[in-house]
């Protein structure tokens, strides 16, 4: 009895999808806002900035956007709201990145805000804090950064809960791969940040040797499994092979990291010993945005480093 490959028939085609080029960040945008989880935000986007900013440029944001809070509680006054938020954003700049530049945005709901932000300024990249809720020193999405999963643009990058706390360095990257377009992307986007940064970047590719359910629990497992391990091995074998050619076509070094098990366990483990984890999106849903699979859900409830998801968009490496 043999068992079917489950690998994707993307992953599987003899001919590998082409692997995008190296993706280049340029514009990056910081979410600052009065609590302390801003400041993590504006750390970790003065850190990529500064990371890419000799190779290309990239110049930072910071941006703010005021809740509308005189349009549904008379008698506020808009002036004062804006000389605080003004005054955030400029102690902000002068601690973490003197050269950027801010914007402020006015809206009665602040992911909406933020996206018209993004839109507006054609950010690259946002970077947010984590929710005031996680654990300090990792990610936990916040309830704003949920919506904004559903209809960002750009790539989005959380800041673990008190990273502004230390210095914050990005010599070691690692990216989540399994031979899929949307991992093709976020190998793209951290070996940009990778190559700039003269940093170490690690592929980690995880194959998910859980035997399914068959629903019949009397039957006789040896032969099964005996094939199943003949189907994780050839799994393993495929995807080593897939990463050593996107590596290539890139041109860039790279530690390949092959491990067996759930692949979010795997990259929240690999998170204690990296600065920075890429991913993309899952595969399905709208081009250009942002949806998280079963691995990125994983990933942004405990991961133990900054992490930065890619849309589904050919169109942010340019």
């Amino acid at each position: 009895m043999r068992l079917h490959v489950r690998m994707t028939a993307e992953t599987m085609t003899r001919i590998p999808p082409r692997q995008p080029p190296i993706a280049h960040l340029r514009r990056i945008g910081a979410a600052v806002d009065p609590y302390p989880e801003g400041q993590d935000a504006a750390a970790l986007a003065a850190a990529l900035t500064a990371a890419v900013s000799s190779s290309t440029g990239a110049e930072l944001m910071l941006m703010s956007v005021e809740p509308d809070l005189p349009l549904i509680i008379p008698g506020l006054d808009r002036t004062r709201i804006r000389a605080e938020t003004t005054a955030l954003l400029a102690q902000t700049r002068a601690t973490w990145s003197p050269e950027a530049r801010t914007r402020i945005e006015t809206d009665l709901s602040v992911p909406r805000g933020l996206e018209r932000l993004v839109r507006d300024q054609r950010r690259d990249l946002l970077v947010v804090g984590s929710s005031r809720h996680a654990a300090d020193g990792e990610v936990g999405i916040a309830r704003r950064t949920r919506q904004l999963l559903h209809d960002l643009e750009c790539s989005l990058a959380i800041a673990p809960r008190g990273l502004s706390h230390e210095p914050v360095a990005l010599k070691q990257i690692a990216v989540g791969f399994d031979g899929g377009s949307q991992s093709r992307l976020a190998l793209s986007m951290a070996a940009g940040i990778a190559v700039a940064n003269d940093a170490q970047l690690t592929v980690r590719g995880v194959i998910d040797d859980r035997v399914p359910a068959l629903g019949w629990p009397q039957v006789w497992m040896g032969s099964i499994m005996e094939a199943w391990e003949e189907v994780i091995d050839g799994e393993e074998k495929t995807l080593r092979e897939l990463i050593v050619s996107a590596t290539e076509t890139l041109g860039v070094k790279a530690d390949i990291d092959l491990q067996r098990g759930r692949p979010a366990t795997s990259l929240r483990d690999l998170s204690e010993a990296v600065d920075l984890v890429v991913i993309g999106s899952r595969r399905w849903g709208p081009l250009a945005r942002l949806l998280l699979g079963g691995t990125g859900e994983g990933l942004v409830h405990g991961a133990h480093c900054p992490l930065l998801i890619v849309p589904r968009s050919l169109g942010q490496l340019s």
